[in-house]
């Protein structure tokens, strides 16, 4: 039930984005005196504008957006979401189940709890691995003593390959190569 609501909500969230983006669109071909007819070919021109823009930069670096309108805004989007919402509760029994698989369930909480048996997924194939704890402590410690796979290191290199990555990102703002917002994601 959960995932359908949080589905259907999310389903809301682009319907509002994209009405508030016209909304937006609207606004400004009114601010150039033009007709709301020429909002069209207003949104495509921006459209192929910032297709320009972002074919000049090698790439289009910038975190998600969780901007979400508010719905109140968008009376009938949040009404559709409403119904939706309250379809989906009424198609959900709330009567409750009997569980059938009582004994494995036991065993399979009994085993999670055991402190002497470590469960892990393989590293191929997604199987589920049963091991004893000394077992795998040994085969761990086993890998990581491997002097031809592992060194030991002197210190820490993470602050030398930060300024290495900081370097190589502000000679690429410097030639512009990467924008300044590009910039600020790569180093941030």
């Amino acid at each position: 039930m959960f995932d359908w609501a949080k589905d259907v909500n999310l389903f809301g969230r682009k319907l509002a984005l994209h009405a508030l983006h016209e909304k937006i669109n609207l606004k400004k071909v009114k601010e150039l005196g033009l007709s709301p007819e020429d909002n069209a070919v207003y949104k495509l021109l921006t459209d192929l504008y910032s297709e320009q823009e972002t074919s000049n930069s090698l790439t289009n670096f910038k975190p998600p957006s969780w901007f979400t309108p508010n719905l109140k805004e968008f009376p009938y989007i949040d009404l559709f979401v409403q119904i939706c919402t309250n379809e989906l509760e009424g198609q959900i029994p709330q009567q409750s189940y009997i569980p059938n698989l009582k004994i494995e369930r036991q065993a399979l909480q009994e085993l999670c709890s055991a402190s002497e048996v470590i469960i892990k997924s393989s590293d191929k194939g997604g199987n589920i691995v049963l091991m004893q704890r000394d077992q795998y402590i040994n085969m761990c410690m086993q890998h990581l003593t491997d002097e031809s796979a592992y060194q030991i290191l002197k210190a820490d290199p993470t602050k030398k390959f930060l300024m290495e990555l900081q370097s190589l990102a502000q000679g690429a703002l410097t030639d512009n190569t990467i924008t300044q917002n590009e910039y600020r994601f790569i180093v941030s």
